[in-house]
């Protein structure tokens, strides 16, 4: 009774806070219904009476009438007080400005150069503008005039409305991302993170120039490489234009999250960063040691291929991700920077064996709950291992407990524990874990493949040991390919047509075990705690310690 009543004094701010949201939201349909008008409006307009010789003229009146149009709002809203005033709107902050233009050039430098080496031995042409002086002229002016509307309208009128609209900037910043990044499905990632980049710098600065000025370098920066207005041919091609976008685009991410560390300068958030930045060090020097590894152990495999019979190619590639992620693993715990190799191969029967009995069951109850009579007509007949050649054995049972133990050594002693350590949250872990385990699988896997990945990443969480992920791993793979059939068996458990219902169930009960094996632990948690904490008489009587009379 007193959970209602305790929040009753809530009550007015929550009034306070929808009746603001009521008192902005008209203002915010207006932005957004004069946003584009042009484009809706049917009617006279600027360029209604003129015959265009170029097609670079439409482009030129309709920056003009979105900019009149953009100045005339913006005033309204300066008036209104939805918009930071005219003096802050149109300072020129000239360190910020020269800063960030700097970097964005350099940053469009770097990433071009190092997905095109060959780009700086190209022949630079651009459209000569004495020749093609009308080109040239409406192209430059269109271009900064279109720059300048769009930051008029997205970031001086619609982010700031919205964030007078909910009282919080970032709330403002991000549903602008969100409606900029929806307007144009062929380059929802482009706008993404160019309107966090801008936006964030607008926040800090409030400056209209300032994000024109970048938004102009940006747009000159890609014309240029790609192609069009002001180049006679394209810098680079389609494939390597896409390599640099995407790399451009991240390195606008960390501009923006440069820019609010240099404006905040909050001891918590300078750690944050360094431990950030040394997490993706670590990070960038296990994938490197897991490459180098795998370049160096080439050779090896290749002859292991040609001199064994039963070195399958399956095997062998196994084995070489076997060592490829037992590297890493193994230097990071030397470093004192993931699990310790001990706890890596620490068995724990209770829990192992425990684990493995209930999961070998799970997809044969998969299988009797989804499709009943295939189950009971089902033929198994396994190849016997007293008429085969024991080479097909190791060639056909081995690689499932290679490939179990690579997947684990990779997935949960490696990337589990970086990844943990990257975003300080166990479960952060086990979420990024289990989706880069379901990566590697094909996507028709998915609806049992991520429980799957689930369940690993709980159980090595909280076991820290790869001996009893493994042994799951196993028990999985052996059951669900006695249902599926394999190489080892002669007719199928199943029959393929009911193998998709049966995969479904399988991944619900694989999430439940997941759910009821957390549920234990932490029910278990308090007699360990109390195992580990109170001392055995022996213990007891070692310190020379006695009991008291009463």
């Amino acid at each position: 009774m007193l959970g209602p009543l305790a929040r009753l004094p809530r009550l007015p701010y929550l009034y306070r806070k929808l009746l603001r949201i009521a008192r902005w939201t008209p203002l915010v349909v207006l932005a957004l219904a004069l946003r584009n008008w042009p484009e809706f409006v049917e009617g006279p307009h600027l360029w209604t009476f003129l015959d265009f010789g170029y097609r670079g003229e439409f482009r030129l009146y309709l920056n003009i009438e979105l900019v009149l149009s953009g100045f005339a709002l913006l005033a309204v809203f300066v008036h209104w007080n939805a918009s930071p005033a005219w003096c802050r709107l149109f300072r020129p902050v000239p360190r910020v400005t020269a800063a960030l233009i700097l970097a964005t050039l350099v940053l469009f430098v770097v990433t071009t150069f190092a997905v095109n080496p060959e780009s700086i031995h190209s022949e630079f042409r651009p459209i000569n503008p004495v020749a093609h002086i009308q080109t040239w002229s409406m192209s430059i002016v269109a271009l900064l005039l279109g720059a300048l509307q769009q930051e008029i309208w997205n970031r001086a009128i619609l982010q700031s409305t919205l964030a007078r609209m909910f009282g919080n900037r970032w709330v403002g910043l991000a549903i602008t991302v969100v409606l900029l990044a929806v307007e144009q499905p062929g380059h929802r990632v482009e706008n993404f993170c160019t309107a966090i980049f801008l936006g964030i710098v607008f926040i800090r600065t409030q400056s209209v120039l300032c994000t024109t000025a970048i938004h102009i370098v940006i747009a000159l920066s890609l014309g240029i490489l790609q192609g069009g207005t002001f180049m006679v041919a394209s810098f680079l091609s389609p494939r390597q234009m896409q390599g640099v976008k995407l790399l451009v685009l991240l390195g606008f991410l960390l501009f923006a999250f440069l820019v609010e560390v240099r404006v905040r300068r909050t001891p918590r958030l300078i750690q944050m960063t360094k431990t950030a930045a040394k997490s993706v060090l670590w990070i960038v020097v296990a994938y490197a040691l897991y490459k180098v590894t795998g370049k160096l152990l080439h050779p090896l495999w290749r002859s292991l291929l040609e001199s064994n019979e039963w070195m399958t190619p399956r095997l062998v590639t196994h084995l070489a991700l076997l060592a490829q992620g037992a590297v890493p693993v193994i230097a990071l715990a030397w470093l004192g920077l993931g699990p310790r190799l001990h706890e890596l191969l620490l068995p724990r029967l209770k829990t192992t064996l425990g684990l493995a009995a209930v999961a070998a069951f799970v997809p044969f109850l998969a299988a009797f709950i989804a499709v009943p009579d295939a189950f009971s007509d089902g033929l198994f007949a396994p190849l016997s291992p007293f008429t085969t050649s024991p080479y097909f054995w190791l060639g056909a049972v081995l690689p499932i407990f290679v490939a179990a133990l690579d997947e684990e050594v990779i997935h949960r002693a490696l990337v589990q524990p970086l990844l943990t350590r990257l975003f300080r949250s166990e479960w952060a872990g086990v979420v990024g874990s289990a989706l880069h385990f379901a990566a590697f699988h094909p996507p028709e896997s998915a609806v049992f493949v991520i429980p799957g990945g689930l369940l690993f990443a709980i159980v090595f969480m909280r076991t820290r040991s790869i001996v009893c992920t493994t042994v799951l791993h196993v028990t999985l793979n052996i059951a669900i390919n006695m249902l599926s059939g394999s190489q080892f068996t002669l007719a199928t458990f199943i029959p393929r047509d009911d193998m998709p219902a049966v995969r479904t169930l399988f991944g619900a009960l694989v999430l439940a075990l997941a759910v009821g094996f957390e549920w234990c632990w932490r029910m278990s948690a308090g007699r360990r705690d109390q195992r580990v904490g109170d001392p055995s008489n022996d213990e007891a009587c070692s310190t020379g310690s006695a009991p008291t009379a009463a």
